[in-house]
């Protein structure tokens, strides 16, 4: 194998690496908002606005938490949605 592949393969390695640790921290914070909810007896199936949340105690440290990880609130609802097929609906 010359350099040049070794430094394609390694660049793949590099990119899905990136991939995976995205697909970890976006499961991290649907499991923090999935338990946020339930522990405060809201509809998991229901991400609330920003003024919702902050009417609960950590709601707004929760937005802070999805805002300082790179994500809005109203795009994550659509990671929200698939983590919530991968925990309800079963094929």
């Amino acid at each position: 194998m010359d350099k040049r592949s070794m430094r394609g393969n390694q660049m793949n390695e590099k990119i899905h690496f990136a991939k995976y640790m995205r697909i970890v921290k976006e499961i991290e914070l649907c499991e923090k908002v999935h338990s946020f909810l339930l522990r405060h007896e809201k509809n998991p199936f229901h991400v609330m606005s920003i003024d919702e949340f902050g009417k609960l105690k950590g709601g707004f440290y929760l937005v802070k938490q999805l805002s300082q990880a790179g994500y809005a609130l109203k795009p994550f609802r659509k990671i929200y949605a698939d983590y919530l097929q991968t925990q309800y609906v079963k094929s």
